[in-house]
């Protein structure tokens, strides 16, 4: 998922904000007390509706004013999209300009960090690195009952990722590139069948990465490859480690499906980051 546009009118001291990120990273920066919290709160109220800030929603409205409203556009499976909310005498959501209930917009932003951090709070924790692994599995079937199947698996994946990371820089240190890739394949698997973050659950008609996922497996499948859905997930992005006598054909066959410029060629070099000056 990623966010193309973000508009907010008379949302706290912002009167008037229209912000088109640029691809990759973005700086938001200026003087104190400018708004710039303010920006990143109103992103977050679209993901999660709650503020990470211990604040009423009648707070929201600029001073003087009667209804705060923020408003996104994001691509998701390759689709783009948009969701708004509205703060006045009661709070309004609308998704593709359909108004709807606002945990509608939570299902397609935020179910997974609530969903791990609701068995986080099962077991005493506010999330789930203040968890013990062994601890979790001793209360599966209590948090299965809890918090449900799809969040007991996410926190699967949440403790076999984290063991993962560890994994593949060992094996980058040790210079087994082979056992890097399988690791990079395992970390694929899991996030389709635990994580489940590669198509969206509102959204089953189009399954962008899914296609792309499949189309990876067919052509490197046996030839030295690996292939992951990339990043946090619903994005659209997957990545593809690609033997050089396959790049050119891999190429040409996710273009054929997605169209001109889908498909990023990178390399990676041997020395990673370094100091220039």
């Amino acid at each position: 998922m990623r966010l193309t546009r973000l508009k907010t009118e008379n949302f706290r001291n912002l009167a008037a904000v229209d912000v088109t990120p640029a691809p990759g990273v973005n700086v938001i920066y200026g003087e104190n007390a400018q708004g710039k919290t303010n920006l990143i709160e109103a992103i977050y109220l679209l993901t999660g509706q709650k503020s990470f800030r211990a604040a009423k929603e009648n707070d929201y409205p600029r001073f003087g004013q009667e209804v705060a409203r923020i408003e996104a556009e994001f691509t998701c499976q390759n689709r783009e999209k948009t969701a708004a909310l509205a703060y006045g005498s009661k709070k309004l959501a609308w998704l593709n300009g359909v108004e709807c209930a606002p945990s509608e917009l939570t299902g397609e932003f935020a179910a997974i960090r609530h969903e791990m951090e609701s068995v986080a709070a099962c077991l005493g924790g506010k999330v789930l690195g203040q968890v013990k692994e062994q601890e979790f599995w001793k209360a599966l079937p209590r948090l299965r009952r809890a918090c449900g199947d799809r969040a007991v698996l996410r926190a699967v994946h949440y403790f076999e990722e984290n063991a993962r990371a560890l994994a593949q820089r060992n094996a980058l240190v040790s210079g087994d590139f082979n056992a890097f890739l399988q690791l990079i394949l395992e970390s694929g698997h899991a996030s389709f069948a635990l994580c489940q973050n590669v198509y969206c659950s509102t959204d089953v008609r189009h399954q962008g990465l899914s296609v792309a996922l499949a189309i990876s497996q067919t052509l490197l499948e046996g030839q030295g490859g690996a292939w992951r859905m990339q990043g946090g997930g619903f994005a659209g992005t997957i990545q593809a480690f690609v033997p050089g006598m396959l790049t050119a054909k891999y190429h040409d066959a996710i273009e054929k499906v997605f169209g001109a410029g889908s498909c990023y060629l990178l390399r990676l070099r041997e020395q990673g980051a370094l100091r220039v000056i």
